[in-house]
């Protein structure tokens, strides 16, 4: 991966679930805000490098045809400004989708395929070294929210932790969960930080 790639994956792992504008009615649009600008920045670094995006074609279809009933429903929709903002929210998440299946490894293999694949070690000399680290940086923000939310509850007994809404929170946790509990128990090779932060943010979490 360039450097620009991975300085803004960072960006996005990192700060878009720790920022927060308390002058906002809903404090998960400057997530949302920042999320797209920095999608759109990822966007465009592969379409100035020329990068040749592919796509798993089964899913691409189903995921397509969804899409496409989402715009269907858009239009018969009553109330076009709140079908607006959603139809803006899935673009971005299928963004992200496609722009993820893209990423590279760090080190492929010649006799490897040319769809892009996720690291063969999680920690090891093997392929893909600097997503592992990249992913580090996600996790290392779960766990500074988590600790912002036990000072929440200690202080006011009300979780807010930069999502405004105890729900919002516990939802993004929920999804960060699995994902470091199946690389902890995974037979990938970690280092004594991998398996630190993961540990750390599953009794954090939990």
């Amino acid at each position: 991966m360039k450097k620009l790639d991975q300085v803004l994956l960072i960006l996005f792992l990192f700060f878009v679930p720790l920022i927060t504008c308390k002058g906002l009615y809903d404090y998960t649009l400057i997530k949302f805000a920042l999320a797209q600008i920095l999608v759109l920045f990822v966007l465009l670094t592969f379409l100035v490098q020329k990068k040749r995006l592919q796509f798993p074609f089964p899913l691409t279809i189903f995921i397509c045809l969804w899409f496409l009933i989402n715009i269907i429903s858009f239009i018969f929709s009553s109330y076009k400004y709140a079908g607006l903002k959603e139809l803006n929210k899935l673009f971005t998440y299928l963004t992200i989708f496609f722009l993820a299946f893209n990423l590279p490894s760090s080190s492929p293999s010649p006799q490897s395929s040319p769809t892009p694949s996720l690291p063969r070690k999680w920690g090891g000399k093997e392929g893909g070294r600097g997503i592992d680290r990249i992913f580090l940086f996600w996790f290392a923000s779960g766990i500074l929210l988590c600790l912002w939310a036990i000072s929440d509850f200690c202080k006011s007994h009300i979780v807010n932790a930069g999502f405004g809404n105890k729900n919002f929170f516990a939802g993004y946790i929920i999804l960060l969960i699995p994902i470091s509990l199946s690389l902890l128990i995974s037979r990938f090779k970690k280092s004594i930080l991998e398996k630190s932060v993961l540990i750390s943010f599953l009794v954090l979490a939990l």
